[in-house]
């Protein structure tokens, strides 16, 4: 794979510091990354480092994560993309995809949390947020059994149909959409889970 290198260096609120991190977090409970334009699957252990010092008035927190590559998947948003092209991707093997499939589910209700919030704080979801949420959607797609599609798909498009609402402005109609996905989801799992 070689080297790959992002730096990015940001200025803004203590909501949006906690906001990147909380979409960190889901980024390394589900394993799998988009790294300058590859995807790459991260294994189980993580080497990390941190330290807080508070000096002149400022109080500095710094964290470094190592966590090895297990395999570099493919270029990233071929997924996605397959996904938006209406494709069925193939099955993961039992075992482990049960477990795959419930890290993307449990990052999934993370990034929810996160698009509820922006709509109950009246703000247009960010293109990060959203780029999270439609990359972990994808991610899930493969899992989504046939039987509860149809409901997976309405949820899904209530889900960034109040995205785009955010970001027009329309809150009203954000929170009705919210409110939409909620009953889909509470609906479905009361049937399937």
């Amino acid at each position: 794979m070689g080297k790959l290198e992002k730096k990015e260096d940001t200025r803004g609120s203590r909501v949006d510091a906690a906001q990147r991190l909380t979409r960190l977090a889901g980024i390394i409970a589900q394993g799998r990354a988009d790294l300058l334009g590859r995807e790459v699957v991260m294994g189980d252990e993580v080497d990390s480092c941190w330290s807080i010092t508070v000096r002149d008035g400022v109080v500095r927190y710094e964290l470094s994560l190592a966590i090895p590559v297990v395999e570099d998947v493919q270029p990233a948003g071929s997924v996605s993309e397959a996904v938006s092209a209406g494709e069925r991707l193939p099955k993961k093997k039992k075992g482990k995809g049960r477990y795959q499939a419930k890290k993307i589910k449990k990052t999934s209700g993370a990034l929810w949390k996160i698009i509820k919030k922006a709509v109950q704080e009246k703000r247009a979801v960010s293109e990060s947020e959203q780029a999270d949420i439609e990359r972990n959607f994808a991610e899930y797609a493969p899992f989504v059994e046939e039987e509860w599609k149809e409901q997976w798909d309405k949820c899904a498009d209530a889900v960034f149909e109040s995205i785009s609402a955010t970001r027009q402005g329309d809150f009203e109609r954000a929170q009705a959409l919210v409110k939409e996905a909620n009953n889909i989801m509470k609906a479905c799992h009361k049937k399937y889970k």
